[in-house]
């Protein structure tokens, strides 16, 4: 008898241990709602590991203070899911000069990711474009601000994304994981002087562009403030809109349209915006592979003062797919050449 007591006691003990310990690990990840960045050992030199480890902290909210000091980054800062980032006003995050060789390297990567927020009103990302167009690197054009692959739930808000090698932000796949972005929001963002676009949009599905400036693009094609550009027939562009945005003083168009290898159905909408000061307003290139279905909508924009045709219309004739223009103007298009709408065969 006194055998089982001791028994039915200690198995209760256990269970009581097991339980303090179960609850005990729950709530110190439960509890981990905020950390601040320089709390990791901000360094005025490189403060990458700082950064890196207070994303991998796993806490739900990573404050980026304004240490009145830049913060210098010298290799890809990785996201982790199910985070917000927020960067104080006035922080600017910006790639260590001599750094970045690879061809590659981007600033800060989401790669099959989910449900993050990088929140910076009054705050800049910033690349060293000038680095990379020296003889000391090897040219490239996908050193990105802001690359998202395969990843969802995504909303950049707010941020500046500036003199990158290659564009502001990169919206892609990574081959191995779901061939799209989705459920991605761009919001109160300004891409400046990057080298190939503003927004490269390669693959997205429901993806809204709202209230964001593109402008000053330039280095190498297509130097476009955004591209609807997809590598591969599986990708998508369906469900994307852009909306109420300034795209200005691109070296090559305001946005390019050139989703010619998608299988699935596109849907692209692009309503209030205003287009100026590039090479083309509005340029749909080679558009459509055969049998290629689904709607391009220009709503309510206005187009003006492009060297070339403000409206610009290649290779069409094939195509299942439709282009509707509704409401729009173009003003002092084709200064330089080409006529204000122009069809290409």
């Amino acid at each position: 008898m006194f055998f089982f007591k001791r028994l039915i006691l200690s198995l209760l003990t256990i269970f009581m241990v097991s339980s303090i310990s179960f609850s005990g690990a729950a709530a110190s990840a439960e509890s981990i709602l905020e950390v601040n960045a320089a709390d990791y050992g901000f360094n005025e030199i490189d403060a990458t590991q700082a950064l890196q480890a207070a994303i991998n902290s796993g806490a739900q909210k990573v404050v980026i203070p304004n240490m009145g000091k830049d913060w210098i980054i010298s290799k890809t800062i990785n996201l982790t899911s199910n985070q917000e980032i927020y960067f104080e006003p006035g922080v600017i995050l910006v790639a260590k000069r001599g750094a970045f060789k690879g061809t590659g390297d981007v600033l800060i990567l989401a790669n099959n990711k989910n449900d993050i927020i990088l929140r910076g009103y009054g705050a800049i990302l910033k690349m060293q474009k000038e680095d990379y167009m020296s003889p000391e690197y090897t040219k490239g054009e996908w050193r990105h601000v802001l690359s998202i692959r395969s990843s969802a739930n995504i909303q950049v808000l707010g941020l500046t994304c500036r003199d990158s090698g290659g564009d502001g932000i990169y919206l892609g796949d990574n081959k191995d994981q779901r061939p799209y972005c989705e459920n991605v929001i761009i919001r109160d963002v300004i891409c400046d002087n990057n080298y190939r676009q503003g927004i490269t949009i390669i693959s997205a599905r429901n993806l809204l562009i709202e209230n964001c400036i593109l402008k000053n693009t330039s280095g190498t094609a297509p130097a476009a403030g955004i591209d609807f550009e997809p590598n591969y027939e599986n990708e998508e562009l369906t469900n994307c809109v852009v909306r109420n945005c300034i795209i200005e003083n691109n070296e090559g168009a305001g946005i390019y349209f050139v989703p010619r290898y998608i299988k699935p159905n596109m849907s692209i909408k692009v309503e209030d915006c205003q287009i100026r000061d590039s090479y083309y307003g509005l340029a749909f290139i080679s558009p459509y592979a055969d049998g290629v279905e689904g709607l391009i909508e220009i709503i309510n924009c206005r187009v003006e003062n492009t060297k070339a045709a403000g409206i610009y219309i290649r290779d069409k004739d094939k195509s299942k797919a439709r282009i509707r223009f509704t409401n729009c103007s173009i003003k002092d298009a084709a200064t330089f050449s080409q006529s204000p709408i122009y069809f290409h065969i």
